[in-house]
């Protein structure tokens, strides 16, 4: 693992690539002038993919998950947001437990490793993961990443016709932003990633 400077709104656009078909309504809105992270993009993009996947498996079909990124005083949170049925106040740290069932008998969350691991790999890094309720109802996951030093431009910030403005993914036509260097590490990670699902 090698925590650097690196693009979120790449990092993104690679977990959704992940994901295959089944991320094609997921929404994502990451503005282009959040400074980068520091992460190990490889090892983010598997830590976002497992909260989008959990996202999509308990999402209304009419209200797909949203993701969206803010910047907050030298750290940059990532929301990825589901208006499910949620998980009660009380027991939200039990996701992070492994194999936990949650929920009422019409809405059983079964958590499995990948949200312990999320949370894990994301710690490693100097990063959290936390619960949080989504107004409205349902869930939103909060990663809340250290931002890196200065305002270094990655690839997605060269890209597109609204480079100050916000970056909104449309998952049906998206292009990958990830590199050869990167793209190769994610492939290192296959076994990892088939064990955390």
């Amino acid at each position: 693992m090698f925590p650097r400077p690196a693009d979120l709104g790449g990092i993104v656009a690679g977990s959704l690539d992940d994901l295959g078909p089944q991320a094609r309504t997921v929404r994502a809105d990451i503005p282009a002038w959040l400074p980068e992270v520091m992460a190990d993009p490889a090892i983010m993009e598997r830590v976002i993919a497992n909260l989008i996947s959990n996202a999509l498996r308990y999402s209304q079909a009419a209200v797909p998950p949203l993701v969206t990124a803010t910047a907050r005083g030298g750290r940059v949170e990532l929301r990825v947001i589901d208006h499910g049925p949620g998980i009660p106040e009380a027991d939200r740290e039990r996701v992070f437990l492994p194999f936990q069932r949650l929920g009422g008998p019409n809405h059983r969350v079964g958590v499995g490793l990948g949200l312990v691991m999320s949370r894990g790999l994301a710690e490693v890094m100097g990063g959290t993961v936390e619960p949080e309720e989504t107004p409205g109802g349902g869930l939103t996951m909060v990663i809340c990443m250290p931002a890196a030093p200065g305002l270094r431009p990655g690839p997605a910030r060269a890209h597109g016709p609204a480079a100050n403005g916000p970056r909104t993914h449309h998952p049906a036509g998206h292009a990958p932003h990830r590199s050869l260097v990167t793209a190769a590490a994610a492939r290192a990670l296959d076994p990892v990633r088939a064990r955390s699902r």
